[in-house]
C-alpha cells in the first residue's frame, strides 16, 4: 500500500469517526427548563386568540398560539429566552403596535411552533 493511499483511508476513517461522534455539526439550541417568553394575556376563547393573533401577523409579528386550557390560551410573541431582557425587548415592540404584551416564565412547556424539538 502506498504511503498517499494509507493518508486517504486514515483520512476517511478520522472524518467517519468524527461524524459519528457529532464533531463539526452545529450545536443544538439549548432550552432553559423554564424560559422567558414575551404573550398576550390569557384569553378564555379560542376566538379572542386568534383575532389577537390577526391583527399581530397583520402588524408583521410571529405568533405561536398556546392552548394550555379548554379556556386558557395565550398568544405568544416569542418564547426560548435564557433571562427576560430579551423577552422585554420584544414586549416594548409588540406594545409600539398597540398590541397586549407581558413578559413571563414558561411553565406549561414551549410550544412546537417555536421550532423546538
Amino acid at each position: 500500500m502506498t504511503k498517499r493511499r494509507t493518508r486517504k483511508i486514515v483520512a476517511a476513517a478520522a472524518t467517519a469517526a468524527a461524524l459519528s461522534l457529532g464533531l463539526g455539526t452545529a450545536p443544538a439550541m439549548a432550552w432553559p427548563a423554564h424560559p422567558w417568553e414575551a404573550t398576550s394575556p390569557h384569553y378564555t376563547s379560542r376566538e379572542k386568540a386568534n383575532a389577537v393573533a390577526a391583527t399581530a401577523k397583520r402588524d408583521g409579528v410571529r405568533t405561536v398560539i398556546q392552548v394550555i386550557g379548554r379556556h386558557n390560551i395565550e398568544v405568544e410573541y416569542a418564547n426560548g429566552f435564557a433571562n427576560r431582557h430579551p423577552a422585554d425587548k420584544v414586549c416594548s415592540q409588540v406594545k409600539a403596535k398597540g398590541l397586549p404584551c407581558m413578559v413571563e416564565q414558561e411553565g406549561h412547556g414551549v410550544p412546537t411552533g417555536w421550532g423546538r424539538g
